[in-house]
């Protein structure tokens, strides 16, 4: 299975299973909204929300890290990983319709490919 095919089926069965709460990136959208608030000092914050933007990266990269189609280097935390994702949900507004897993997967994808061995 190429990794295109593997993204897309992966995108599809995480947005179908969640749909309810994970449907598009605008919902995705708002979680974030309330992790950069408590990021921010701000303790007045839905923590549910706040936890679910985090958790979601965390699920999406870990799934994907385990497919082995990102390679994150040693040292890297989670805070680095949501800060890339973050910039890219804030400079693509237009995609905010779709997946939210789309939001996350391209990124990763690329901020953080694996090195091809060569032949």
């Amino acid at each position: 299975m190429n990794k295109f095919m593997f993204l897309w089926l992966f995108s599809f069965l995480l947005t179908s299973n969640l749909q309810a709460v994970w449907n598009t990136g605008n919902n995705l959208v708002g979680d974030m909204r309330e992790y950069d608030k408590w990021e921010n000092g701000n303790r007045d914050v839905d923590f549910y929300k706040s936890a679910s933007f985090s958790s979601y990266i965390s699920g999406v990269a870990d799934t994907m890290i385990d497919a082995s189609y990102i390679c994150i280097p040693e040292g890297v935390n989670s805070g680095q990983v949501f800060g890339i994702v973050k910039k890219y949900i804030k400079n693509n507004p237009e995609k905010w319709n779709i997946p939210a897993s789309h939001l996350v997967i391209q990124p990763l994808l690329d901020a953080f490919p694996c090195k091809q061995e060569k032949k």
